[in-house]
């Protein structure tokens, strides 16, 4: 598992990023999207005009990514970090067609002083993490920050937005994710070396499970934000994460139960996650704020629009 972060009221905090950037392609690594984390939990995300220079605590920074370097090697390592994290994180995002396609980075120019690391924010991508309203994903810095560095932790990281990407946050959530699905969220090669194709023609499921959906799915099992729920044990004990979904015998994909935590409301303001995530309930939410229309009553959260007479129930069950 990752590194034990340190508690601090800072990095239980939530992050927003729009769900256009959460679509795009990059080539960071994991430990270069914890620094791109890092930088955005610096940020108001509701705010329009935020600082682009980030500024962060080189202490902090080691801290926060749990890391044992020799503290004279520090600037060394977070020069590197720095650099790398720029250079990838150049953002492709793909058209209707082949000849649709826009290229931008996120971070232009890095700066460190004795105490201080800064990360420019491009100003053709800021509003993709600020002047956020709808159309946008939370995500907690403390489970990105637990996610090992490595391909594993990338691949939890790539799910943990994916999952993200398809949530309401009102209800249990219920995802059929096909091996095709998952083979590409992962960049998971079709054949040949790396795609768990035997050579006989056949699909290794059993070393796929092993080594890509367990492994995944045991480090989103300790996220706080998307909570999977168990759905079984192993015979020593080890938590199931998923179902799988057959077809005449056949494995066709892994169905997945979550929900997403809100976080308490002593937060600041800008961390509570509410009804902008969804463009619709903006809609509602104004219209009540407005008094054009009423807040439903006697609605469970986990059951929209489902209502119960309390005053017939109750007689019902005097009779």
């Amino acid at each position: 598992m990752g590194a034990k972060v340190k508690e601090t009221q800072e990095n239980k905090g939530l992050i927003a990023i729009s769900k256009t950037l959460a679509r795009a392609k990059d080539g960071m690594s994991m430990q270069e999207k914890k620094l791109m984390a890092i930088c955005l939990s610096k940020i108001e995300w509701k705010n329009v005009a935020n600082n682009l220079e980030i500024w962060m605590d080189k202490e902090e920074i080691m801290e926060l990514l749990g890391s044992t370097i020799d503290s004279s090697d520090r600037s060394t390592y977070l020069r590197k970090l720095a650099q790398e994290t720029v250079r990838h994180s150049e953002l492709h995002f793909d058209g209707k067609d082949k000849d649709e396609w826009e290229d931008m980075p996120l971070f232009t120019r890095r700066k460190s002083t004795k105490n201080q690391l800064m990360m420019e924010l491009y100003q053709g991508a800021a509003n993709l993490v600020q002047g956020l309203e709808c159309e946008y994903i939370t995500l907690f810095l403390r489970d990105i920050l637990r996610f090992d560095s490595n391909i594993d932790g990338l691949r939890a990281y790539t799910l943990y937005e994916y999952l993200r990407m398809n949530s309401d946050n009102r209800r249990i959530n219920t995802r059929i994710i096909s091996t095709k699905e998952f083979k590409e969220l992962f960049n998971i090669p079709k054949d040949g070396k790396g795609s768990y194709m035997r050579d006989s023609g056949g699909f290794d499921r059993t070393n796929f499970e092993k080594y890509v959906i367990e492994p995944v799915l045991r480090m989103l099992g300790a996220c706080e934000h998307v909570v999977l729920h168990e759905r079984g044990r192993k015979p020593n004990g080890e938590r199931i994460y998923y179902t799988k979904i057959k077809k005449h015998g056949l494995v066709q994909g892994y169905e997945l139960m979550y929900t997403i935590n809100k976080y308490p409301r002593a937060v600041k303001p800008e961390t509570i996650i509410d009804v902008q995530e969804n463009p619709v309930d903006l809609k509602i939410a104004q219209d009540v704020k407005e008094g054009k229309k009423k807040p439903k009553k006697n609605t469970f959260n986990n059951f929209e629009g489902r209502k119960y007479d309390f005053n017939n129930l109750e007689s019902q069950l005097l009779k």
